[in-house]
């Protein structure tokens, strides 16, 4: 559970506040999606709940502890974050050593049968996990973030625009893994696509400009 106090952000003194006051609790009983116009703020408050960026005004706690206590317990290590592809992995590497490298950020050592597992569990085969990054089609991309999200220390996953170049199978598989595999787990996300939004039955979260 991820609970945010006061909460409020502005890139600087003299610009206007994003969002202000904002209380509200991201509980692990269902999905939860931020929404709001463009330029709102919900990637901002997204990398603010993943520890990525600091808060102006207000306070962040990780079940029920403070963010810089929480963080001191190691709590970003069981942090699942996900700004979507294209990017966000080494180009010249193949998912065997980029995940490998992930995986030991957080402390955790992957054999390469256990990467084949996760391939398998976001559609990614032996052929393609052997393939350099930047080899990859966007969909190829956006599924080997799903599967760095799957690391088995994660307990909060917070993914933006995670159906980004996926086809329906792989729309499909993210409904699936947020709706089924991670249930119990805090989940949240930033979404413009509707249909699949509508699919997973969340609870909104509607940022307004200020």
């Amino acid at each position: 559970m991820i609970e945010v106090s006061d909460l409020a952000y502005a890139y600087g003194p003299q610009h206007p506040k994003l969002f202000r006051s904002l209380n509200y609790r991201f509980d692990a009983s269902q999905v939860h999606v931020i929404r709001g116009p463009n330029g709102v703020g919900k990637s901002t408050l997204l990398r603010i709940l993943a520890t990525l960026v600091r808060p102006t005004d207000g306070e962040v706690k990780f079940n029920g502890e403070s963010s810089a206590k929480a963080i001191a317990g190691h709590v970003r290590n069981r942090i699942a974050f996900s700004a979507g592809a294209p990017l966000g992995f080494y180009p010249r590497l193949n998912a065997y050593d980029n995940l490998t490298f992930f995986a030991s950020i957080k402390g955790i050592s992957l054999s390469p049968d256990q990467i084949d597992e996760l391939g398998e569990r976001v559609g990614l085969g032996l052929a393609a996990l052997a393939k350099k990054f930047h080899e990859y089609s966007l969909g190829m991309r956006q599924r080997l973030h799903l599967a760095r999200l799957l690391l088995p220390t994660n307990d909060f996953f917070l993914v933006d625009e995670i159906t980004n170049g996926l086809d329906v199978d792989g729309v499909e598989l993210c409904r699936r893994l947020l709706t089924e595999e991670l249930v119990g787990k805090t989940r949240i996300l930033v979404s413009h696509d509707a249909h699949f939004v509508k699919s997973l039955d969340p609870k909104i979260l509607e940022l307004k400009l200020s």
